[in-house]
């Protein structure tokens, strides 16, 4: 019987009931779950100080461009960088020129271009920014009426020993055999060799002729005014001047001595030439004036002692005006001025151009030139009072002088 009820139950009907009951049931409520709280964070250990044994710091980043080339330019490096002084007091008006900053060492270190210097010092507050959009020029130089420092990075060359002969050693007494000597040592004296000896020996012979006025220099006697003899070694276009070397003045100034263009017109490269010192009396530069040719022996020496100041200054101011008066006499023909270039390069020569343009501001103008511009690479300057009457357009004829145009008249 138990079987039976047990098929009954279990059979299809029973257990469809069974299923429908127990969905007409109310079902037990749920109790809510509680919320998990979020885990508390890990604690870190904190981070030691630096103590000085991490690794190096990033490195920091290069200065700006515009502060490198200001930096160069500057009264504390202006002090002690040679190259850079030369560059600014060689130059018309102490401009120097974008590709000689270039060249500058920070400068090329950061390869910078061309174009991303002049972005940079647009608008500097030490440097004047000069750009000709015709050709391309360019050029920096310190702000108008800022003077250059005086320089300390060379001191000045001791003057030789004089040569005079070692006093006698005296004999110590007997009764300090024992003890040191309190005699100093004898002091060095310098003898130069026996060809600076040669004007006083009066010759190979001895026979005691009148001395001869050339002689060996010391730096004690190299004085503006004093005349020497040195070699043409170089002649710079663009700067238009040229240089001689001379080895007493070089032992002093520590550089070529500068040549006025027009000063050069009889010489050229290599030609043995005396001259005169002359210290330039706003910038201190030395400069050789009232050139003459010279023998080749007289190389190095000193031909002539310093005459009085007032006397210097007026041998400087005969030059220039005999180089203006020449200059103004070379004007000619074509064919006379091609002749006077083969002998003296662009000095003593006429050019004709004509007025590009003028600036509003400082008065200056430029002017094209053909054969200027083959010679100098770019065009010329012309100051403002060699303007007054010509404006753009206008046709000129013009002289060169340190490469600016001057002595305008109309053509």
């Amino acid at each position: 019987g138990c079987e039976l009820c047990l098929r009954q139950l279990t059979s299809p009907p029973f257990t469809l009931l069974a299923m429908q009951a127990a969905r007409l049931r109310p079902q037990a409520k749920l109790k809510p779950q509680a919320k998990l709280a979020p885990a508390p964070p890990t604690p870190t250990p904190p981070r030691p100080e630096a103590d000085g044994d991490e690794g190096p710091a990033p490195p920091s980043r290069p200065p700006p461009l515009r502060q490198i080339v200001e930096a160069y330019f500057n009264d504390a490096n202006l002090k002690i960088d040679r190259h850079l002084r030369e560059i600014i007091l060689e130059s018309p008006g102490g401009w120097v020129d974008i590709g000689d900053v270039l060249e500058l060492k920070r400068v090329r270190a950061s390869k910078a271009k061309r174009e991303e210097v002049l972005r940079a010092l647009h608008g500097s507050s030490l440097l004047e920014l000069w750009h000709d959009e015709v050709d391309g020029c360019a050029a920096v130089r310190r702000v108008k009426g800022r003077p250059l420092p005086a320089f300390v990075g060379v001191p000045a060359a001791a003057p030789a020993p004089r040569r005079v002969a070692a006093a006698p050693r005296p004999k110590p007494e007997p009764a300090a055999l024992d003890e040191e000597e309190a005699v100093p040592p004898d002091e060095e004296v310098f003898f130069p060799p026996a060809d600076d000896y040669e004007a006083a020996e009066g010759g190979e012979d001895g026979g005691g002729a009148a001395p001869a006025k050339r002689r060996r220099c010391i730096t004690a006697e190299v004085k503006p005014g004093a005349r020497f003899v040195g070699r043409i070694a170089s002649f710079h276009q663009g700067l238009g001047m040229g240089f001689v070397s001379c080895r007493p003045t070089f032992e002093v100034y520590g550089r070529d001595l500068a040549i006025d263009r027009m000063a050069m017109k009889t010489f050229s490269v290599g030609d043995c030439v005396a001259f005169g010192l002359y210290l330039d009396p706003d910038f201190g530069t030395p400069k050789a004036v009232a050139l003459e040719a010279a023998d080749e022996a007289d190389l190095d020496f000193c031909v002539g002692e310093a005459p009085a100041e007032d006397t210097v200054k007026r041998v400087v101011k005969a030059s220039g005006a005999a180089q203006l008066a020449a200059a103004r006499a070379a004007r000619g023909a074509a064919g006379a001025r091609k002749r006077t270039a083969a002998a003296g390069g662009l000095a003593s020569m006429r050019f004709a151009g004509e007025v590009l343009a003028v600036d509003e501001a400082t008065g200056e103008g430029q002017l094209s030139c053909p054969e200027t511009f083959a010679a100098l690479g770019c065009n010329v300057t012309a100051a403002a009072e060699e303007l007054a009457g010509f404006g753009p357009g206008d046709r000129v004829s013009f002289a060169l002088r340190a490469a600016m145009a001057v002595d305008l008249e109309a053509e």
